[in-house]
């Protein structure tokens, strides 16, 4: 009773402090939820037995509320519409414990999962849209007060869709709102397309889940900062910025500073912007990578950003340009190991394969690099029905990987049949083979008539290195001296902060001076945005 007692004060200070409603969490393997299902409630008093004891305690917290708070204060249920392990809450379960729970008073329900994989609700990206949304439609059959979708919901559009299906009543938000608090806001005005959309590479689950630290998001900076470090501000002296690189970082450099008034022209090599994201998006289930391209895309446009495509700058065009300020965003390129061999006309990189598409089948291939790049290209490459072997210096595949991707990902590898060798040393590529030696330091030989490489990148900061022109202009790098590959190829966080940080500094800066029209000199050390795996809340 005094847990009980809890729940409704907790409602009552709720009411006081100015909320509209309570949701009460009865999911997701919690207190309540264990309560509920008979896996986990082995209680032998009355709430514990058949299913009119286990969910007396959720029905008494809802009654206590309506009772001592106020009666018409909204209370929502997020209730386990089933558990994912076999003796929990199965489904007709669960509409049972609607029905009930709208029969004592409970004013929506908002259904989930409840004990097992957590995979399942906190979904790595490769999960598609609403593909949870069949909870909140059958509960949706079983009861007439509202109900609530959730899971992967990222668009506008979709959300319509269930509404005007009649699937759900409400749609409920999570790591979409990460992505882009104004969410909600742009879709009334219809501006979907300025909407960055959550792309599930679950880097604020890693934050929290397995780090411990602030939250963080690879495709808004500002997370985890407060706002009014985040301002942009309009600058005092506009000026003519040059950013070199159309990458992520490239173009949310581009994004912080058009709007503070700078004029910005932003140069890329490739004919089309994105850099590493455009190969990231190949491999199977990263195909949301391409929302956050199409994002930029659409604001640089929106603010006016000169974007030159198929053009590449060497230090006599930039001189030629006169700019004010110039940010080198060049990004990355694979490191190629020094192994006999990796010359061959059979040898391809992996970024340079998934950039330009390229399709095998029935091929031998081995792949030097078990890190999120490695298996991505594994996945992608094993689909098309080649044998595929990865081989990996270090003893775990897939290091600094968020773990529930790393799971999805090892799962659809073991189902296409590919082989993943840990403790294993590439020692030499041969005509129709590949020499390795393993930890006790024997030798084999893998057959190969593909090889792939994948030892990571290292920063392409040629243009950024070389001696500064003769004046008080200096360039700020969006790129890493130090750059670590995690989750997978260009899944991270980093380079958008980068642009994010160089504005801000630069502010800063021209605030302590006695010059407004003197730039701030940034070297920034934020690493590409391919850093952090993309590799999956609501």
């Amino acid at each position: 009773m005094e847990v009980i007692g809890a729940y409704v004060e907790a409602a009552r200070r709720a009411r006081e402090a100015g909320f509209d409603a309570v949701e009460l969490q009865a999911c997701h393997g919690l207190l309540i939820n264990q309560f509920l299902s008979p896996l986990t409630n082995r209680r032998q008093d009355e709430y514990g037995g058949d299913r009119e004891n286990r969910l007396r305690f959720l029905l008494e917290i809802v009654t206590g509320i309506k009772r001592r708070v106020v009666a018409d204060f909204p209370v929502m249920v997020r209730l386990v519409a089933e558990d994912l392990v076999a003796g929990g809450v199965t489904p007709e379960e669960g509409c049972w414990f609607a029905r009930r729970l709208e029969e004592a008073g409970a004013d929506a329900i908002h259904p989930d999962f409840g004990l097992g994989d957590k995979e399942k609700r906190l979904e790595p990206m490769p999960y598609p849209q609403v593909w949870r949304v069949y909870l909140a439609g059958r509960i949706k059959r079983a009861v007439s007060i509202p109900v609530i979708a959730v899971g992967v919901i990222r668009e506008p559009r979709v959300a319509e869709e269930i509404l005007a299906g009649a699937r759900a009543d409400f749609i409920a938000l999570g790591r979409a709102l990460i992505a882009d608090p104004d969410w909600p806001n742009k879709a009334q005005a219809g501006e979907e397309q300025s909407i960055r959309r959550c792309i599930g590479c679950n880097e604020c689950v890693m934050a929290r889940h397995e780090e411990g630290v602030p939250l963080r998001c690879s495709v808004n900076a500002t997370v985890g900062h407060a706002p009014e470090a985040c301002r942009l501000e309009r600058a005092p002296v506009p000026k003519q910025v040059l950013i070199i690189g159309g990458g992520p970082g490239g173009m949310e450099a581009a994004r912080v500073a058009a709007p503070r008034g700078h004029r910005v022209t932003l140069y890329e090599r490739e004919p089309r912007p994105g850099g590493m994201l455009n190969a990231g998006a190949v491999p199977p289930g990263k195909e949301k990578l391409n929302w956050l391209t199409e994002y930029f895309a659409h604001e640089l446009g929106r603010l006016g950003v000169e974007i030159r495509l198929s053009e590449t700058l060497d230090e006599e065009k930039v001189r030629a340009l006169k700019p004010d300020v110039v940010i080198v965003a060049t990004g990355s390129r694979p490191a190629i190991p020094p192994i006999p061999g990796v010359d061959r006309p059979n040898v391809w990189v992996a970024h340079k394969l998934l950039a330009r598409q390229m399709r095998f089948t029935g091929q031998r291939v081995v792949i030097i690099g078990a890190g999120a790049v490695g298996l991505e290209t594994t996945d992608y490459l094993a689909e098309q029905g080649n044998r595929v072997t990865v081989v990996e210096m270090l003893e775990r595949a897939g290091q600094g990987c968020e773990s529930l991707y790393l799971a999805c990902l090892l799962r659809e590898l073991e189902r296409h049949g590919a082989v993943v060798m840990t403790g294993i040393k590439a020692e030499a590529i041969q005509a129709e083979s590949m020499l390795v030696r393993d930890k006790s330091g024997e030798t084999h030989l893998i057959p190969a008539d593909l090889v792939v490489l994948a030892a990571g990148v290292k920063p392409a900061n040629d243009l950024a290195q070389r001696p500064q022109p003769p004046c008080h202009r200096r360039c700020g790098r969006a790129t890493q001296d130090r750059q670590r590959r995690r989750r997978g190829i260009c899944s991270g966080k980093a380079d958008l902060k980068g642009g994010l940080r160089w504005t801000i500094t630069w502010r800063e800066r021209n605030r302590r001076t006695r010059d407004p029209r003197r730039p701030g000199v940034r070297q920034d050390r934020s690493s590409e945005f391919g850093s952090r795996g993309h590799g999956g809340m609501r």
